[in-house]
């Protein structure tokens, strides 16, 4: 979960919406949580921030557990809505991460991990929506793409589980198989098309010489790791 609030939660926000359709992750991998809601993220309401008991409101509507993970971000540190997220996660056990890119945040409260981009002052001093906001979503980028490696969702640099949903993505997945199976450009792309648009089902059918069925098995066996096939061919 990503609990923010102002240019921190949108960031959060912007950053977990990317995810399902790059990676095929479920909705529910990362969740953005910005106060305010929804309205906050075309709206400012700035006074959002101060509100701590609705960041427990927020994540009660989650069902929040000790198997999830809270990352608080606040550039200053000096969001209530943000501490209050975190403090509620920790006493349910869920781990817990405090993203600031100051120095000395204006509010401290006990997490697991503490991430400081100490950024500097802003050229406008005070508007972190600047570098200090360019910066937490770098450290965004970083925390949910090493976690979609981690979990088997690319091969080398590539974006083997990406939804073809669109003619960009469509050509992009047909390329990816063309890249790794040697394939030229029409046969990816029928191989992707007998794939139901699976970019790792239409290697695997190549590279093994299978069935969508069996490649799906396959890809099961090695919970999603395409690597772990192709490696031990």
């Amino acid at each position: 979960f990503y609990v923010g609030a102002g240019t921190s939660g949108r960031l959060g926000v912007l950053d977990a919406s990317e995810i399902p359709p790059t990676f095929s992750a479920p909705n529910d991998y990362f969740n953005g949580i910005i106060a305010g809601g929804d309205e906050a993220l075309r709206n400012s309401i700035e006074g959002a921030e101060d509100y701590s008991d609705n960041a427990i409101v927020d994540l009660k509507s989650y069902s929040l557990n000790n198997l999830d993970t809270v990352i608080g971000i606040s550039c200053s540190g000096a969001a209530s809505y943000v501490v209050s997220a975190l403090e509620y996660a920790r006493d349910l056990n869920a781990k817990t991460v405090y993203l600031v890119t100051n120095p000395s945040p204006l509010k401290k409260t006990k997490v697991d991990v503490t991430i400081n981009a100490n950024t500097g002052p802003e050229i406008i001093t005070g508007s972190t929506r600047m570098k200090a906001g360019t910066a937490t979503k770098l450290i965004l980028n970083m925390i949910s793409t090493t976690t979609m490696i981690k979990l088997g969702k690319v091969y080398g640099n590539l974006m083997v589980d990406l939804k073809t949903v669109n003619q960009k993505l469509l050509d992009r997945g047909t390329r990816i198989v063309c890249e790794i199976t040697g394939l030229d450009y029409n046969q990816a792309r029928k191989k992707l098309i007998l794939a139901k648009n699976s970019v790792k089902s239409a290697i695997v059918m190549e590279k093994f010489n299978c069935d969508l069925h069996q490649a799906n098995k396959m890809l099961e066996n090695v919970d999603g790791f395409l690597h772990l096939l192709i490696n031990s061919n």
